[in-house]
């Protein structure tokens, strides 16, 4: 109830401020010192109120600072395990699109997740690989589906 009052006598004494003009104190009985008892209570109960939200929520704050500050992660995949990606990408450079099988067997090699080896796949090939023009006919639907008279279509030629 003290505080409401103190509150309402900051209030009015800012209102005769606006009014009268800031020097408004002279020859009236509203002193400054009264405000200023009401700013450093004002002080006070806004220290508590900060010293209880720290006590609060100081442990997500402190999380959320470290998640801020921390550095992220460049997204590179281990040395290792790129050389052994590589490897299967190099034997397999015509036709890079490694089987289920391969994926799992490569995530087993590597140590690296299905998901990861997919996308280290897909990033490889958007990236790196051009496939033959026979290839590309081939996926286009531009050659036949039978080859000519005992004939076969290499699609893995240059």
């Amino acid at each position: 109830m003290l505080l409401f009052a103190r509150k309402n006598q900051h209030l009015m004494i800012q209102g005769y401020k606006v009014i009268m003009g800031s020097n408004c104190y002279e020859g009236s009985n509203i002193s400054s010192s009264s405000e200023e008892e009401f700013s450093r209570e004002s002080e006070t109960s806004g220290q508590e109120l900060k010293d209880s939200l720290l006590r609060k929520f100081g442990g997500r704050i402190s999380n959320l600072k470290h998640e801020f500050t921390k550095k992220k992660k460049k997204g590179k995949l281990p040395k290792e395990a790129r050389h052994i990606l590589l490897d299967w990408w190099n034997s397999h450079y015509k036709w890079p699109y490694p089987t289920e099988g391969d994926k799992i067997s490569l995530a087993d090699t590597t140590g690296l997740d299905p998901k990861q080896i997919n996308n280290w796949f897909i990033n490889q090939r958007k990236r790196h690989w051009k496939p033959s023009e026979n290839m590309q006919l081939a996926i286009m639907g531009g050659l036949p589906t039978l080859p000519a008279a005992g004939g076969q279509y290499n699609i893995y030629d240059d």
